[in-house]
């Protein structure tokens, strides 16, 4: 199991190469790995290339970058500027363009001035937002402008093809250079820091005038047919020039003395230009390829004429056939320009260690003083940083390799052997007899120093006082390990597939599944600091205590989501975590780590290294691993399936540069307008787009954005990578648009860039037509208030009508009654006192009738007091209380009475509830009494606008000489019942039942209770 390599049947192979070239290789790779410490060879630049295809402009001529971030771009179709992402064209600003879109030069003043010479003569000066232009009335020639520069005093001057240029106030004038000199083709200047003045004639050669002199002096001869500016001043003072004829030259020495013999090194027929970065490499883009000859291939530096040269051409990635122009910004970055494109180059944070050649699946162990050895199953390892370790080191071919407690290094392979390395020697070690017929997974050493072998399609081998045996699977796990590493004191941890991890101390083990949170998959990456332990699997990185009894793991959550097929982990001393893994090198900070720790649902923030930072290739996900291991410097070494990158925590480039941010451009209803100043958008705007951008060079797909819109978003919005941002349902207002920018390092520009710009109201966004709005809808809530107090008034109103003109009717009924029944009462209680004595019998029928009377009187003011408060409406509703009425007027008679309900009850007005009462238990009562019925059926019905009432019995009915009586009032129930439905506009008719009986229909119109 896990066999994924290549295996020859015909067994070991013989070395392809002899001892002599093996050691002369490795002593070459040694020689060579210092160097990469301080500065990378031209391959492990991080290399990207831009051509027509992407929109490059085509023969870029010179390079320059304003303050603003941008860079530029001279070419003969025009002067272009790039962001980092796009290039576009510049004609010029509002009403002044360039003089001509054919741009020789390019050259960047104190005070952001952007100088532009011409082809065809003529200059330029970009500056404030301004364009000044320079012609033939102000003494510049109709000659290409090869070259500006400028003195210590300020003063500008321009190399030209006809002749030497110095601007006087506003005026240029001539500057002879050597008397009777007719050919002053001059093709580049330069002033050094002494102040000395350096040009290059094409066909006459090199002068120089010294500081304070008023003459040239011819310093050399003519270097040959130079077509871009070629001096250079280098870190020490040295000037040198690059030759088409001699390659690069070195002119003065560090004090600006002339040379006995000049000193040079050959680039071949290819040297057009010349660029001497900080670190001493000189870059040389010419005819064909692009040279880069390091410092240390200098003269003066220790190397022979002919030093090893590194080149470039299409062939292997440049943009274009023929190099012209290079320039490096002011983030570090180098740019060359050639004839199909634009080249950047860019120290990555990974350096790719040079091999002689390609290795297949390399395996590192670290050794000692800082040094790797590097193997391979196609190659013997190779031992980095140092010289090999003596042996037989041309028979080792390594897919696994270990180094343990003691600094012992052991290694297995392709030959189904086991070496190792102690004392500096290498010496072959036995293996088991079925070992030896497969590849060795995995190798470590407990603390009772026992080998450990972990050997694939067999399992697991232990090494016991020189005896071998193999172990017995362990419960629920299965196979050989894919994985094992050994703690500080000795204590082993294998990694297993489905989630299996195994812990060894001495001779017992534990296994530690998915029931104790492991939730990574196979487990292909381990790693142990103390009593921390890592495990790295395809799903992600999990860790956990040693020391927990219960064997709790936990995950590791950060802002890149899970980390994918793990295969190497590293926790250096300072407390950060390193991941190799399927997506790249992940970088975990200490400070973001031990939140994490301590916190188990913090989202740590990660660095990822990616192929922007020179990784190449996968990390191997079976062998060898681990793909991440920490050299006995510090250094960091991570394997690929296609190359070894190194990286030294403590030293990692960053880019401490804040990226420039800009606003450039607010489009709306489908109109563009550039971020000059503040915008006045049309009125019903409510939508738009804004473009910004930031000039960050190096990387400019990592550079993060937030922006803000002053006046509707309440909090930075953080955007990631892009670089639009959209708004709709804009209401009108004064907005501001901020937008701040990070580089790849999370370098902030806190001050960013804005853009004011304001959506004017139309009529009814106005605060004018809020206002008037408002008084408009104040008046109408005052006359709706208004006709409410008139609605309740006016109920009130009629209330107190009914009311007033009930105890009206009441009043007098009292009167009528009272009032004359009481009188009855006296007359007949005085005269049966004066017939008393003499009468007795008559007086004795007197005082009866008037007792009658009083009886009389009594119940026609019971009656009246009843219609005017009808109580039970105050505890309960109509239909309940009609219900308790028909059952007291029937009482105990043997009378069936029922109530039934129709429609939604509700509460209506008191008299409309009053007077359905009434009439309804005077309607039963009368039914009782003088209808000898046996049922009676109350119906009560809620209308929308009226309220219906139906009394009906199956008693004798009413004869229709009595119903007309009724009709006309004959009768005093119904006349009552009549005159209260009639007070509050309602009708009464008395009608036959249909069970023989008489019905009894009240309908009154409602009025709802508010």
């Amino acid at each position: 199991m896990y066999d994924t390599a290549w295996h020859d049947p015909a067994g070991p192979r013989r070395p392809t190469v002899s001892a002599w070239a093996l050691a002369t290789l490795v002593t070459l790779i040694g020689s060579i790995a210092p160097a990469q410490t301080v500065g990378p060879t031209l391959a492990q630049y991080e290399h990207t290339a831009w051509s027509l295809r992407d929109g490059a402009p085509a023969g870029i001529g010179d390079i320059a970058q304003t303050a603003d971030g941008f860079l530029w771009l001279a070419t003969s179709t025009g002067l272009f500027r790039f962001d980092g992402v796009r290039f576009e064209r510049f004609d010029g600003i509002g009403d002044q363009s360039l003089q001509s879109p054919n741009v020789s030069t390019l050259f960047l003043a104190p005070g952001d001035s952007l100088w532009i010479g011409y082809r065809f003569g003529g200059a330029s000066v970009l500056a404030n937002g301004r364009l000044v232009h320079y012609g033939v009335a102000d003494g510049f020639p109709r000659s290409t402008v090869k070259q500006f520069a400028r003195d210590s005093t300020g003063g500008m001057w321009a190399a030209t093809q006809t002749a030497l240029l110095q601007r006087v106030g506003a005026q240029w004038r001539r500057v002879e250079i050597e008397p009777g000199m007719i050919d002053e083709r001059c093709v580049s200047l330069l002033f050094d820091r002494r102040g000395a003045l350096w040009v290059n004639v094409l066909v006459r050669g090199v002068f120089m005038r010294a500081p304070g002199a008023s003459t040239f002096v011819r310093w050399a001869a003519p270097l040959g047919d130079v077509h871009r500016p070629a001096l250079q001043e280098t870190r020490d003072g040295s000037v040198w020039a690059a030759s088409l004829r001699v390659g690069l030259v070195r002119l003065s020495d560090s004090a600006g003395n002339p040379l006995a013999e000049s000193a040079q090194i050959s680039s071949g027929d290819s040297s057009a230009a010349l660029l001497i970065d900080p670190a001493g490499n000189a870059w040389l883009p010419g005819r064909g390829e692009l040279v880069w000859i390091p410092a240390s291939a200098w003269p003066g530096q220790g190397a022979a004429r002919g030093a090893p040269r590194h080149a470039l051409s299409v062939a292997t990635g440049l943009s274009g056939r023929t190099g012209w122009t290079a320039y490096r910004d002011r983030e570090g970055t180098i740019w060359v320009g050639t004839t199909d494109g634009l080249d950047r180059f860019r120290i990555p944070k990974l350096s790719r260690l040079t091999l002689p050649s390609a290795l297949i699946f390399p395996a590192v162990v670290p050794a000692d003083s800082g040094r790797v050895l590097v193997g391979s199953g196609n190659q013997p390892p190779l031992a980095v940083g140092g010289p090999a370790p003596a042996g037989p080191w041309d028979q080792v071919r390594a897919t696994c390799a270990y180094r343990d407690r003691d600094g012992t290094l052991w290694f297995c392979g392709q030959e189904r052997a086991l070496w190792h390395i102690r004392d500096g020697r290498l010496a072959q070690d036995t293996l088991p007899e079925t070992a030896t017929r497969q590849l060795i997974q995995a190798i470590a050493r407990d603390q009772a120093d026992r080998l450990w072998v972990s050997v694939q399609r067999v399992g697991l081998y232990r090494r016991v006082r020189g005896a071998w045996e193999l172990l017995p699977p362990l419960e629920g796990v299965r196979g050989p390990a894919i994985t094992m590493v050994a703690d500080t004191i000795g204590r082993l941890w294998l990694g297993y597939p489905g989630d299996r991890l195994v812990h060894v101390v001495g001779d017992s083990t534990r296994v530690f599944t998915s029931a104790q949170g492991l939730r990574v998959g196979n487990v292909t990456g381990l790693y142990v600091r103390g009593d921390r332990v890592w495990v790295g699997g395809e799903g992600g990185v999990q860790w956990l205590d040693a020391r927990d009894r219960r064997g709790t793991i936990r995950p590791l959550a950060t802002t890149d989501g899970a980390i994918r097929s793990v295969s190497g982990i590293v926790e250096t001393a300072d407390g950060a975590l390193w991941i190799n893994g399927g997506d790249g090198v992940t970088h975990v900070p200490a400070a973001e780590l031990r939140r994490a720790l301590a916190d188990t649902t913090y989202v740590a923030r990660t660095e990822l290294l990616d192929y922007r930072d020179g990784l190449e290739g996968l990390p191997p996900q079976v062998y060898p691993l681990p793909t991440a291991v920490q050299g006995t410097d510090g250094r960091l070494w991570f394997a690929t399936n296609a190359a070894v990158m190194w990286l030294d925590p403590a030293r990692i480039r960053r880019n401490a540069l804040a990226p420039p941010v800009q606003v450039r451009s607010l489009t709306a209803n489908g109109q563009v307008y550039p971020a000059t100043g503040p915008v006045a958008l049309p009125k019903r705007t409510t939508a738009l787009q804004i473009d910004y951008t930031a000039l960050s060079l190096a990387i400019p797909s990592r550079v993060r954005f937030r922006y803000q819109l002053v006046g509707s978003d309440t909090t930075w919005q953080d955007v990631g990578t892009r670089r639009q941002a959209f708004y709709t349902n804009l209401g009108p207002g004064a907005y501001r648009f901020r937008v701040i920018a990070a580089n790849e390092d999370g370098v902030w520009n806190e001050s960013g860039a804005s853009l004011d710009f304001e959506v004017p109201p139309t009529f009814v966004q106005t605060k004018a037509f809020i206002a008037l709005c408002a008084a408009a809808a104040a008046g109408m809530l005052w006359l709706l208030v208004q006709w409410r107090h008139r609605r309740l008034a006016h109920a009130m109103r009629a209330r107190y009508d009914v009311r007033l003109a009930e105890r009206t009717r009441i009043a007098q009924e009292l009167h009528d009654t009272l009032l004359q029944g009481f009188t009855g009462v006296t007359l007949e209680m005085n005269s049966a006192r004066r017939m008393l004595d003499a009468r007795p019998n008559e007086a004795r029928q007197l005082l009866a009738h008037a007792a009658t009377i009083a009886q009389s009187t009594l119940r026609e003011a019971r009656h009246a007091v009843w219609d005017m408060r009808a109580p039970e409406l105050e505890t309960c509703d109509l239909p309940a209380a009609l219900a308790t009425a028909a059952r007291e007027a029937v009482g105990a008679e043997p009378i069936e009475c029922r109530v039934a309900v129709h429609g939604a009850p509700r509460r209506l007005a008191h008299p409309v509830e009053a007077a359905a009462l009434r009439v309804g238990r005077e309607a039963v009562v009368n039914a009782v009494r003088h209808a000898a019925a046996r049922t009676v059926e109350v119906s009560l019905t809620f209308e929308p606008r009226a309220l219906a009432l139906r009394v009906c019995d199956d008693g004798r009915g009413i004869t229709p000489a009595a119903l007309q009586t009724a009709r006309e009032g004959g009768h005093w129930g119904v006349v009552g019942m009549r005159e209260r439905a009639t007070r509050i506009g309602g009708t009464l008719e008395i009608l036959p039942s249909p069970s023989g009986g008489t019905m009894i229909v009240l309908v009154l119109p409602v009025q709802d209770v508010d």
